[in-house]
């Protein structure tokens, strides 16, 4: 089994915040050590860009244009004054709002870009990108359930925009509803096979659930293409550590970062591995490795089936292990649930006696 343990509560929330994936466009982030922090998101709209909202046929007044250009240049603190003067002469000027919101989510003033968002919604509820950098912003400020609103909106005025079902699914993961979560994403990849934001946001969800394995089968394939970004490397290396392959996980990261910070990221990872496994975890029993994971699966029911007045409630499972860097992994036969040393040892010897080979760890 990949995952006799799937993350619950506190935990799941950690695993959450060390990054989801895409609100609109923005890959997550690499963990800073220490640090749980979320993908810098970004406001570009869902299916279409937000200059096109010039179709509201509307002129811009002088100080918008003004404030663009302004904006354009980087300076951002006499573009957002001028956005406000602008709305002090027409509170509906949508070209100022977004713009002002766009400022303000650059500053990671959520809740200030929030309150443009909602009110561009409501001048404009047809146009599906302000309700996706809405959702964005939602999700920044730990509303989910807002946040899904927003992009079900956006899909009921554009059913096919990929970019909008993708944060339908992030929402949804953030509310723990993570198998309607990857529902959501699958739907992307129907459409879009190569949609790296959603093939990313997959695999995330599978590591939420505790399912580590589903997330390294999907990443393993594309994780050395041209176009795979590097987030999406970050969440395979978190897999792979989640999943025990410390050595593989070193291997990706080392990808797109310098020793120190692989040094440092993988240690994070570790500690999260660490708070996953509940007190019972301390010792278990190997019982023997095999070459693919099927033939250690099924080593491991027949195992089952042949000591079960012995393991009673014990976990059966199957670990990867890779013994160095860019190496075939090997799969152990691993039973785990023991509450102490004598405990185990006492299963190994019932194990032996029927010449079945059985070693305790810790």
């Amino acid at each position: 089994m990949d995952a006799p343990f799937p993350p619950s509560g506190a935990i799941r929330e950690a695993i959450m915040a060390i990054g989801k994936g895409i609100f609109c466009q923005g890959f997550r982030a690499l963990p800073a050590v220490g640090v749980l922090m979320l993908a810098a998101l970004l406001t570009a709209g869902c299916a279409d860009s937000l200059d096109q909202t010039r179709d509201l046929h509307a002129p811009l007044s002088n100080m918008v244009r003004v404030a663009m250009q302004m904006q354009k240049q980087g300076d951002e603190e006499g573009a957002a004054e001028f956005y406000r003067r602008a709305l002090q002469e027409n509170p509906d000027d949508v070209m100022a709002r977004k713009g002002l919101a766009e400022i303000f989510v650059a500053h990671k003033d959520y809740v200030s870009a929030a309150g443009q968002y909602h009110a561009l919604v409501q001048l404009r509820p047809g146009i599906s990108e302000f309700r996706c950098a809405y959702g964005g912003v939602l999700l920044r400020l730990n509303r989910p359930s807002e946040a899904r609103t927003q992009y079900e909106a956006a899909l009921g005025e554009n059913p096919g925009d990929l970019k909008a079902r993708d944060g339908l699914g992030v929402a949804l993961d953030y509310m723990g509803r993570h198998r309607a979560a990857r529902e959501q994403y699958k739907k992307v990849l129907d459409r879009k096979a190569d949609d790296y934001a959603a093939l990313s946001n997959l695999a995330h969800s599978y590591v939420l659930s505790g399912l580590y394995r589903d997330a390294i089968r999907i990443l393993e394939p594309v994780y050395r293409k041209p176009a795979a970004p590097a987030a999406l490397r970050a969440n395979l290396a978190e897999a792979y550590v989640l999943a025990g392959m410390d050595v593989d996980a070193e291997r990706v990261a080392a990808m797109d970062m310098p020793p120190d910070e692989v040094k440092r990221n993988i240690a994070f990872y570790r500690a999260e591995r660490l708070k996953l496994l509940p007190p019972t975890e301390a010792f278990y029993a190997d019982l023997g490795s095999f070459g693919t994971p099927a033939l250690a699966k099924r080593r491991a029911a027949r195992l089952h089936r042949r000591f079960a007045h012995a393991a009673g409630k014990l976990d059966f499972e199957v670990v990867p292990m890779v013994a160095k860097e860019g190496g075939t992994p090997t799969f152990f036969v691993r039973v785990r649930g023991f509450a102490n040393a004598s405990d185990a040892a006492a299963f190994c010897g019932t194990l032996m006696k029927q010449d079945v080979f059985c070693k305790v760890g810790s």
